[in-house]
């Protein structure tokens, strides 16, 4: 069992008794069967909490993201479910993973355990405009 698996496992009563939703996105592809199953068991035990909603990223990155969203898009397209034309930012920020929070897809905290300070390749849409609003004042305050 890995320590991912561990957290959830340990945590899924007590995120229930607080009202915690916890739901783990990224690649499922990836992930070890074992840890496909905990986050499903996690998701199902707290889909209805509403106090907090805390996603887990795990074999996540913004890259992988925006190509799942941009596949789902192209097999509506394909079963001609919706036009190429159709498609539009607001859409395609619908099919990212993130989108899951609603109103809130955009992240508050992101904490990256590999000690690495950067933002790219986190989260797709929200932290991308946070960085190019925190740059821009960058550069008008060093002007």
């Amino acid at each position: 069992m890995c320590l991912c698996e561990r957290f959830i496992g340990d945590n899924i009563d007590k995120f229930s008794r607080q009202g915690i939703r916890l739901q783990v996105i990224g690649d499922a592809s990836k992930m070890p069967g074992s840890l496909r199953r905990a986050a499903a068991e996690a998701d199902e035990a707290t889909r209805h909490n509403s106090q907090l909603h805390v996603m887990l990223g795990l074999c996540y990155s913004g890259r992988w993201d925006f190509a799942q969203a941009c596949q789902e898009l192209a097999r509506a397209a394909r079963a001609n479910e919706l036009s190429p034309d159709d498609i539009h930012e607001s859409l395609l920020a619908g099919r990212l993973a993130t989108s899951a929070a609603g109103e809130f897809s955009y992240a508050d905290l992101v904490i990256r355990t590999g000690g690495e300070l950067r933002r790219s390749n986190t989260t797709g849409l929200g932290l991308f405009a946070e960085c190019q609003e925190h740059s821009a004042k960058a550069l008008l305050h060093s002007a």
